[in-house]
C-alpha cells in the first residue's frame, strides 16, 4: 500500500508469507533509493530490527480484529497506525524524552592510604523500556551532566571528590572518582569491588533527555544492540505487560 503526504511517499508493507531477512533489507533498500520510506507488517517475529527498518508484528484476523506488538507494547491497528502517523513511532531513545535517574554507590578501601571510602558507581538512566548504566568517566566530556548530578548528591554522603585525575597508566587525564581520605585516583578500571560492597543510592531525579544526554548513552554502543522501535505516549493500560 503506498499513501502520499505532501511530497512524501510512504509504503506499508504487509509481509504474511515467510520471507528471508536479506530479502526483507533488500526490499528496504529499493523503497529508500525510490524516496519511499516503508513500514513493515510482519506476522511471524525474527525480522532485522534497526533505525533504518521500521518494522511491528502483527497478529489477529478479521473476526477478532489485529493488533500490533513492539516488545512488551501492544495495541489495536488504528491506534498503531495512529502513533505512525503522529510521529509517536520511534526507535531507541528520543529527544525530549522523559528519564528517570539514580546515583548509585559503593564502598572500597582506597589503594594508597587504606581507608575505606565510599565512590559513585554508576550513574542508572530510565527511559521506558531502556536501562543505561553510565560511570563517572563515560561523562569526562559532558561537564554540565556531571555538575547536575554531582549538586543532588547530600555533602553527608561523604563521597571523594569527582574531577578530572590524571592517570600515568593511561596516561591521560579523566572525570573520576578519589579518596575520600587522600584524594587519590580511583581508576576506572578498579572500581569493580565498590559495585557489591555497601551499595546504596545517593540520589534519584528526574530529567529531559537532551542532546548531551543522548550522545552520553550512545557514547556506550553496546546499548544499541537493544534499540528497538516503540510507540511513545502509549497509556499504560496498552502495554500489553
Amino acid at each position: 500500500m503506498l499513501a502520499y503526504k505532501g511530497e512524501a511517499k510512504v509504503a506499508i508493507e504487509i509481509q504474511w508469507s515467510p520471507q528471508t531477512n536479506e530479502e526483507s533489507l533488500y526490499r528496504q533498500e529499493r523503497y529508500r533509493q525510490s524516496g519511499v520510506r516503508c513500514l513493515w507488517l510482519f506476522r511471524r517475529s525474527g525480522f532485522p530490527v534497526s533505525k533504518d527498518f521500521p518494522a511491528a508484528c502483527i497478529s489477529g484476523d478479521l473476526a477478532t480484529g489485529f493488533k500490533a506488538h513492539l516488545g512488551r507494547q501492544e495495541m489495536p491497528m488504528d491506534e498503531f497506525f495512529d502513533a505512525v502517523f503522529a510521529k509517536r513511532f520511534q526507535y531507541g531513545v528520543s529527544l525530549g524524552a522523559k528519564a528517570h535517574v539514580r546515583i548509585q554507590s559503593g564502598v572500597l578501601p582506597c589503594w594508597k592510604c587504606g581507608v575505606f571510602t565510599r565512590i559513585v558507581t554508576f550513574i542508572e538512566i530510565f527511559v521506558d523500556p531502556y536501562r543505561f548504566l553510565l560511570a563517572v568517566a563515560d561523562l569526562t566530556d559532558f561537564p554540565d551532566l556531571l555538575a547536575s548530578c554531582k549538586e543532588r548528591i547530600p555533602k553527608a554522603a561523604n563521597i571523594g571528590v569527582i574531577k578530572p585525575r590524571y592517570s600515568a597508566s593511561q596516561k591521560r587525564s579523566y572525570m573520576s572518582n578519589g579518596c575520600y581520605e587522600c584524594d587519590a585516583l580511583i581508576g576506572k578500571y578498579f572500581e569493580h569491588p565498590a559495585w557489591r560492597d555497601e551499595e546504596a543510592t545517593l540520589a534519584e531525579f528526574q530529567i529531559t533527555i537532551t542532546k548531551d544526554w543522548l550522545r552520553a548513552i550512545e557514547s556506550k554502543p553496546y546499548y544499541f544492540a537493544d534499540y528497538s522501535w516503540r510507540v511513545v505516549g502509549l497509556d499504560d493500560s496498552n502495554r500489553g505487560d
